[in-house]
């Protein structure tokens, strides 16, 4: 997995000198200035294995003396430990250092419609193991449900871990939950989970903190995928980026200057609400709004219904042998790219939909990249029925420099990698807040 990238915030580093080096004025303390360097040579270190203490000097522009002393008060905190000597480019031998990988690790957690999924990852940002677990629409007890299936994880990660050749089972430090919800910023509450009833009412951060007694987050998933998107994915290069999600519901994560934008109530990205005509206003329902009615995966499967209810002639019927539940998204996209009529009608609506959005997306916000991710991405010729059809539309609707327009590499995952990043980062971030 690639490494954490660097990314400064906003109004904690000023004056950049020589070479990215952070250079404060006279008026910083020797103290003061130690912890800066502190936190610089720990990030750095986030983002690598073993490296010495010359090389650390030389790629950060610190003395070698300010960096023994950084790495020094490191180990006495344990972040840091010693390794074997390497052989360096002058023939010399010196010790190397690295994070210390015992120190502490975060779980990662995405409520998806499907299964469940859990990643526990290292403070690098390093996945240890992994967990597939139940369906949360089939509980009828999320908070016990959710415990015992994270008690279960911890369990296996934790016989897994004591078999490698470390043999390193690093302590949980917190917990990061990614919900298909908008959640509200200080209280974690879930103020809108349209996709799971009964997480309604549920304050995951109380019940999941009481059980584990480490501090948890609560975070919208696409939002977490936008993140993801941002430091381990398609958008790791790029400062601006929009994560678009398009599975049961449509939604976007916005990443502006490396920092995710979540609107005053958490409601930023709604996109299945958006609006593209007039006819449109106040067409919602308790759970999806106008988009999401007509250019969700599940709208793909209705339209088929309908056609087929409406008995127009399309080889969808005929390849689910006239039985509804063998109507899948995936059959539509099948059956349109051999030619049926009924089918390229229902997916070339959709793509015409979805290229709408993302025209308004990016004339609004002016993205340097745009990731597509969620179930769409995997039904049977994406890239030709869906992906180039609105890179066209883009090229021709928008009238600056265009955005890439790319699928994510990071699947499913997504959520649980974005979920693990905000938890090492609001863990870390108050201690270690400066970086190069």
């Amino acid at each position: 997995m690639p490494a954490i990238r660097d990314l400064f915030h906003p109004g904690e580093v000023s004056n950049m000198g020589v070479a990215g080096a952070v250079r404060f004025g006279k008026t910083a303390n020797a103290n003061f200035q130690n912890e800066i360097n502190i936190s610089i040579i720990f990030n750095y270190l986030r983002e690598r294995s073993a490296v010495y203490r010359a090389q650390i000097s030389r790629d950060l522009s610190i003395s070698a003396p300010a960096v023994s002393r950084a790495i020094e008060k490191l180990m006495e905190r344990g972040y840091v430990v010693e390794s074997e000597p390497i052989r360096t480019a002058s023939g010399k031998k010196a010790v190397t250092v690295s994070l210390n990988v015992a120190k502490g690790c975060v779980i990662g957690m995405d409520l998806l419609k499907g299964n469940l999924r859990i990643g526990l990852f290292d403070y690098r940002g390093v996945m240890l193991d992994r967990w597939c677990g139940m369906r949360l629409a089939e509980s009828t007890n999320v908070p016990r449900d959710l415990i015992l299936e994270i008690e279960r994880f911890l369990e296996q990660a934790d016989a897994r871990l004591r078999q490698t050749e470390a043999a390193i089972v690093p302590q949980l430090q917190a917990i990061c939950v990614a919900v298909p919800a908008i959640v509200e910023a200080g209280s974690a509450r879930l103020t809108s989970a349209v996709l799971f009833s009964n997480l309604s009412g549920i304050n995951l951060k109380q019940v999941l903190s009481r059980r584990f007694n480490v501090p948890v987050y609560v975070e919208n998933d696409v939002d977490l995928s936008a993140l993801a998107e941002n430091q381990y994915g398609q958008g790791r290069h790029h400062h601006d980026l929009v994560f678009v999600e398009v599975s049961s519901g449509i939604g976007a994560g916005i990443i502006i200057d490396n920092q995710l934008i979540r609107g005053v109530n958490g409601g930023c990205g709604e996109l299945g609400y958006m609006v593209l005509a007039p006819e449109d206003l106040g067409r919602i329902s308790q759970t999806e709004g106008p988009l999401e009615q007509r250019a969700s995966i599940e709208a793909m499967r209705t339209l088929a219904l309908q056609a087929i209810e409406q008995n127009r002639a399309t080889l969808i019927s005929e390849r689910a042998a006239r039985d509804s539940d063998g109507v899948t998204p995936a059959l539509v996209c099948r059956t349109a790219l051999e030619g049926d009529e009924v089918a390229c009608e229902i997916v070339h609506g959709i793509a015409r939909l979805l290229s709408a959005a993302i025209v308004n997306l990016i004339v609004t916000i002016n993205p340097e990249i745009v990731v597509f991710g969620g179930e769409i991405c995997s039904l049977p010729g994406f890239e030709k029925l869906i992906l180039e059809p609105v890179r066209e539309a883009v090229r021709v609707s928008v009238p600056f420099q265009l955005p890439e327009i790319v699928v994510s590499t990071l699947g499913e995952d997504a959520g649980v990698i974005g979920a693990s990043h905000m938890a090492i980062e609001s863990l870390l971030l108050g201690k270690y807040p400066y970086r190069i």
